[in-house]
């Protein structure tokens, strides 16, 4: 899972690079927020994480295909 503040100007293209190019990921970008994600938004990057660790272990992660 990539998370990515829409403040974070400088991180963000790496952010859809890897995105882009890792099988599977997923992106989340924060509204209104720098590159520090868990100090500025921690209670929604709490509850994103352990929605994404959750769907990893149950096996609900990377079941999709990408679009032709």
């Amino acid at each position: 899972l990539v998370m990515d503040g829409d403040q974070d100007t400088p991180a963000f293209e790496s952010s859809l690079f890897i995105h882009k190019h890792a099988p599977y990921s997923g992106l989340v970008v924060f509204p209104f927020t720098g590159h520090t994600l868990p100090v500025e938004e921690p209670a929604l990057f709490n509850i994103l994480a352990d929605q994404f660790l959750a769907a990893v272990d149950c096996g609900r992660w990377g079941l999709w295909t990408e679009a032709a």
